[in-house]
């Protein structure tokens, strides 16, 4: 009878520890980051197809895929209709505009001392950096053109290059160090270029020792309208990887998910043509929304129609408002509201977040896939923000 009693003793302890296990791994799931395997070489995101990677020489040039890696030494070229992130491994992210090609001349990680080097040639084009704060002084992250070179520690700034056209670096996060060449020789004195400032130049400039510092500006409202935009893209990608590692595998096959179901542009294995033209009607899908939204802010409770245009190469636009596949995109575990097929949008909060900061933030995201063609079209708004109006915080009684 004794050996009974033990026997279901120990069976209920068995029970009750395997619920505790459960409930922790759900627990720790849920608290914890995302960590996944470390990313030791930097990998592609191809927001907008199509981009195209290739030797030193030009050789073997093909179409790259969400979550290819990138090796030291290779060429990324991003046609006149194609979007690309680049991210290292340490969470730090290259964005390339269309029409842009460089060339990765170096990009090393030691996980052990979290060095990280990153040299970048901007062959022409627009390149957006968005890095973390470099870890070790021997750290580094560098983007040249033929003229000048510009090196930072944690900031986020552009460098373009045009033909025809000048030279730009403008900084919307953080200081940038901008030192002058000419043949691979310094010319003159490098200087810091801070926050909202920018510096246009040409190889004039250069070959005649104009100084830096009598080129620095504050930015214009053009430069600083891209910048803006720029800043808003990081926050989006701030929210997407809320809650992972800064460059986890699992992050990477979340983004590659998103993208899976896109079409190659076209096959360009082995060839050298880098045609970008993708035979579809349609040119983009865009979301709209109601203009009484003042600086994206909505109050809790109150909805906002959203509309989703798919517009044609020939610039008509086809309401898909009903067709595509809304989803509300908030940093992990908050909530900011919800949407309907038909795009009517209902600001809520959680309770968290309406006790600790009074508003949350996110975006929303339309999918529409052309069942003709297969191919996939995506749009995002800007970061939204719901709050709460001071009208709705209830009086402090507490004396």
């Amino acid at each position: 009878m004794l050996s009974k009693k033990i026997l279901i003793g120990i069976c209920a302890a068995v029970i009750v520890l395997g619920l505790v296990g459960i409930w922790y791994t759900i627990f720790s799931q849920r608290s914890s980051k995302f960590i996944g395997e470390p990313i030791l070489k930097p990998w592609i995101e191809v927001v907008v197809p199509s981009v195209f990677v290739s030797n030193e020489d030009g050789s073997l040039k093909r179409e790259l895929k969400t979550g290819d890696e990138i090796e030291a030494g290779a060429i990324v070229e991003v046609t006149k209709r194609g979007e690309a992130n680049i991210y290292f491994p340490d969470g730090s992210v290259a964005r390339l505009d269309e029409g842009t090609k460089i060339s990765i001349d170096a990009a090393s990680y030691d996980p052990k001392s979290k060095t990280l080097v990153v040299r970048v040639q901007l062959l022409i084009g627009r390149v957006w950096s968005k890095i973390f704060s470099l870890a070790t002084p021997e750290s580094m992250w560098e983007v040249k053109t033929s003229n000048a070179v510009a090196t930072v520690r944690g900031t986020a700034f552009s460098m373009s290059s045009y033909p025809g056209e000048k030279e730009q670096l403008a900084v919307g996060r953080g200081a940038v160090n901008l030192q002058f060449f000419e043949s691979g020789v310094p010319v003159g004195t490098k200087v810091v270029v801070e926050k909202d400032k920018m510096v246009n130049f040409t190889k004039n400039d250069v070959l005649s020792g104009v100084p830096i510092t009598s080129l620095v500006e504050e930015q214009d409202e053009l430069t600083r309208s891209e910048i803006n935009k720029d800043l808003e893209k990081d926050k989006i990608f701030e929210i997407k990887q809320e809650g992972f590692s800064q460059n986890s595998s699992e992050f990477r096959n979340i983004i590659i998910e998103e993208h899976s179901n896109e079409p190659s542009v076209i096959n360009q294995e082995n060839s050298t043509s880098t045609s970008s033209e993708i035979f579809s009607e349609f040119k983009e899908l865009r979301i709209i929304y109601d203009n009484n939204v003042p600086n994206k802010e909505i109050p809790i409770h109150s909805s906002v129609v959203f509309k989703a245009l798919l517009v044609k190469n020939d610039l008509s636009e086809r309401d898909v408002t009903s067709e595509v596949e809304w989803l509300v995109r908030t940093a992990q575990n908050v909530s900011i509201g919800t949407i309907t097929k038909q795009g009517v949008f209902t600001a809520r909060l959680d309770e968290d977040s309406s006790e600790q900061s009074g508003f949350g933030e996110g975006f929303i995201t339309a999918t529409w896939k052309d069942l003709s063609t297969g191919s996939v079209f995506r749009a995002q708004t800007q970061i939204l923000k719901v709050f709460i109006p001071e009208s709705a915080i209830p009086e402090d009684t507490t004396e």
